[in-house]
């Protein structure tokens, strides 16, 4: 596969480029798995109930950021913490909990069929970490059956599904498919009415928990102070389950909280992200087996409750410092609601038993590097909106990010890489090779103007109209440093070929003479900026964005009032702030910026890191766009001077799209009109 063929397929018509793309990917990469499209809708639109709960129940929370923060400290002190746990486990057995620290899930398992005893029939409420145990399909083969009572796991159950997020589990599964998925596990026509189902099911769970003595639950959390289990739930099942003659709690040692008080505190941020909701129906507080001393002061066992209450805590082990971030999760799902690689492909994107960016990071620390590929470590966009819309605010796009640089050191995925490696490379000889032809042409200038190799190969437009926009703006045209600055590398993981073609970078702005440099595309804005100490010793003292370098420029203002809606850069947004100065210089020039639903720290992305490796899923990410901007009543979508997103945009849709070099290049006012 030479480098023309690549750069063919980010050329052209939208038809012709979409259709190389897809040939393309399917030749490099074998083609894309899809997330059916009927699920897909359905996950859509439960995701969209919850986003909309959130929105209407937000005053609700008046210090969510306080929340929030109190959540991030007491994970930072308490995940990782062997004192707390040793404090968990002293005060659990003083309330009568039978414990077992398990070093492994293979451990727990053996506890958990250790606790069980002789019973032959067992029920069980939702639990993460049973999941990632396969304890229901284990005690079957060990000849223990087991009914799940949560009405969600419970299809997930009769249909072998994989869970699509960690609270509502059948969230793409429409009633349609849950109705057939029963009837054909039962042998009864259940009508797909949602009622009818949720009847149906709940007669079949009740008699399971009428027929068993063993109940198995997880936890929300373990307060080491109080020695107490806390458990959160809605549809009182769980209480049901806690009851029998025999409650086994198996929990994951990061749910080990300090206090009720900030066991609390998570269970409230994580209904919230979750549901939307404040609080769920019920919130269980279980300090040991049930007991009464009304009779003569003297305390007796296993009263309307359990005699006996067993707590299997797995062991997690220490990770790397930069993974233990990962380890903060609460299994809200929020990270899920907005995550535009999710939407599309739904639970093929993360584990078996852990959804999304995060679940990626999860498999690679709990099975391996080649696991984190299968799982998606090149569908993640890392466009930050994980981060956004987490309660501890894990940063899952560093961690996805240093992720592929283990891969790329990986010698059993070096195979499957190659074809990452060519792109990578193909995009930058191509841009290099143009830096060389006649980059140089105006050194010696105290600015310069760096439009970054995707630019170069792939939307050369942007670069030739702000050119004429940052001469108009600061009244001398730059010198332009064409080539890569190691970005390309990065997208991928090399991290020895970016920080090469970084170097090769520098020393082509020491050799312009350039102070500053302008640069448009935010991903070669990013690596310029973490690496501003090495430029300095090339002598390039100030790296400014496109807008703002330009914002101070007066424009023409002709297009009386044109509606335009503004796309934000996940980078220059999400990462730096930058929302403002762009749409100040485009009002500047007579635009007037009419909001889209989700814009700002809530702007999805464009979907242009999968346009070569998953066209199928990056195209109705960009069209999710264009939509949003066609229903605020907007004229034109301007994007951001990123070359990825104004790209991935002009294919879509039932709008006209322009990128901000080019719209303002077009109002730049002659000189004679100044004058």
């Amino acid at each position: 596969m030479s480098s023309s063929a690549i750069e063919l397929s980010l050329k052209g018509s939208s038809n012709m480029a979409t259709a190389h793309l897809k040939l393309l990917s399917r030749f490099l990469f074998g083609g894309e798995t899809r997330f059916d499209g009927s699920c897909k809708k359905s996950l859509e639109a439960a995701f969209s109930s919850v986003i909309k709960r959130q929105e209407e129940n937000s005053s609700r929370l008046p210090d969510l950021d306080g929340m929030k923060a109190g959540l991030k400290s007491d994970r930072e002190s308490s995940v990782g913490n062997e004192g707390l746990l040793e404090m968990a486990v002293e005060n659990l057995e003083k309330n009568r909990f039978k414990v077992v620290v398990a070093g492994s899930l293979e451990e727990a398992f053996d506890a958990a069929v250790c606790a069980i005893g002789a019973e032959n029939f067992v029920v069980k409420s939702k639990s993460n970490i049973t999941k990632e145990m396969r304890l229901v399909e284990r005690l079957s083969e060990s000849g223990i059956e087991t009914v799940e009572t949560d009405i969600g796991d419970r299809v997930l159950q009769l249909s072998g599904e994989r869970p699509s997020h960690p609270t509502g589990p059948v969230s793409h599964l429409g009633r349609d498919a849950i109705s057939g998925i029963i009837s054909d596990a039962s042998g009864i026509d259940v009508p797909a009415d949602p009622e009818t189902i949720v009847g149906f099911l709940k007669t079949e769970i009740r008699d399971a928990i009428g027929k068993a003595r063993v109940g198995i639950t997880g936890a929300n959390a373990i307060t080491a102070s109080e020695g107490s289990v806390v458990i959160i739930h809605n549809e009182g099942n769980v209480a049901e389950v806690s009851r029998l003659e025999k409650h086994i709690i198996i929990a994951d040692s990061n749910k080990i909280y300090e206090d009720l008080a900030s066991a609390l505190n998570m269970v409230k941020l994580q209904t919230y992200y979750a549901t939307g909701s404040v609080t769920t129906a019920y919130i269980n507080i279980i300090s040991g087996p049930s007991r009464t001393a009304d009779i003569e002061k003297k305390l007796f066992y296993g009263v309307h409750g359990p005699k006996d209450a067993v707590v299997i805590i797995v062991k997690r082990g220490v990770q790397a410092e930069w993974l233990k971030e990962s380890q903060y999760c609460i299994g809200c799902g929020g990270c899920l609601l907005e995550c535009p690689a999710y939407l599309e492909k739904g639970p093929l994107f993360g584990s078996a038993h852990k959804q999304g960016g995060i679940g990626v990071i999860d498999s690679a620390i709990k099975e391996g590097m080649e696991a984190a590929y299968d799982n998606g470590l090149y569908s993640c966009l890392k466009c930050g909106l994980c981060k956004e819309n987490c309660p501890v605010s894990i940063d899952t796009p560093r961690m996805i990010g240093r992720l592929k640089e283990e891969a790329a050191n990986n010698d059993r995925l070096k195979k499957r890489l190659r074809p990452l490696r060519l792109v990578a490379n193909s995009v930058t000889l191509a841009a290099n090779a143009r830096g060389v032809l006649g980059a140089f042409s105006t050194k010696g200038k105290k600015t310069a103007y760096f439009p970054g190799c995707v630019t170069t190969v792939n939307t050369p437009e942007i670069r030739d109209a702000a050119i004429k926009v940052i001469e108009f703006a600061r009244g001398q045209r730059p010198s332009v440093i064409e080539g890569c600055c190691g970005g390309a590398w990065d997208s991928f993981g090399f991290a020895e070929e970016r920080e090469k073609g970084f170097d090769e970078f520098s020393k082509r702005a020491e050799e312009s003479g350039a102070e500053e440099i302008i640069v448009s595309c935010p991903h070669c804005y990013e690596i310029l900026m973490e690496r501003g100490e090495r430029l300095e010793t090339h002598g390039v003292l100030r790296v400014l964005r496109f807008s703002e370098a330009v914002g101070g420029a007066e424009f023409a203002v002709s297009d009386k009032g044109l509606k335009a809606a503004y796309h934000d850069s996940c980078v220059f947004g999400r990462r730096y702030g930058v929302f403002d100065e762009p749409r100040e210089a485009l009002k500047k020039a007579g635009a007037r910026i009419v909001p889209m639903e989700r814009e700002r720290e809530k702007a999805p992305c464009c979907g242009f890191p999968l346009i070569l490796r998953e066209p199928l899923s990056a195209g109705p990410i960009a069209q999710k766009v264009a939509d949003s901007a066609i229903s605020a009543g907007a004229e034109k979508l301007i994007t951001s001077a990123c070359p990825g997103c104004y790209y991935a945009m002009k294919r879509t849709s039932g709008i006209e799209v322009e990128d901000i070099s080019v719209y303002l290049s077009k109002k730049i006012i002659k000189r004679k009109e100044i004058l």
